[in-house]
């Protein structure tokens, strides 16, 4: 992977934000206990944690980024009802078909579309 990158969603907003780095400034605010906040340019920003995802290093056909938590499908005939969620299984990221299959991006020359995420659209996982 040549980027790291992750993303977020914002508090109060929830608009998605992007940065470089996530903390929890437990040490410095005891306060601040279940907290989280991105770097982003404008400097450290709190969000939603169940929200952080990280790039996987990879783009879908269109070029765009694919994260942790997006849902994709394979483009082409043959997938057409084919769809899954990006997740990081056995210390690399693949889709998980939720029927006990994995595709590593790693192993597979597929091209992918992202479809959409868990965190705004759930009902895609239906």
């Amino acid at each position: 992977m040549d980027e790291f990158l992750l993303r977020a969603k914002e508090k109060p907003t929830k608009k998605w934000i992007y940065g470089t780095g996530i903390t929890d400034f437990v040490n410095v605010y005891p306060d601040r206990i279940g907290r989280k906040y991105l770097w982003c340019n404008y400097g450290w920003i709190e969000v939603y944690p169940e929200t952080i995802s990280q790039y996987i290093g990879t783009d879908d056909f269109d070029g765009i980024k694919i994260f942790g938590d997006d849902i994709v499908k394979p483009i082409g005939k043959f997938y057409e009802t084919t769809q899954g969620v990006v997740v990081f299984k056995n210390q690399s990221f693949c889709v998980d078909l939720n029927k006990g299959r994995l595709f590593y991006f790693h192993e597979w020359d597929i091209k992918w579309e992202i479809i959409g995420n868990i965190h705004d659209n759930p009902e895609l996982l239906k």
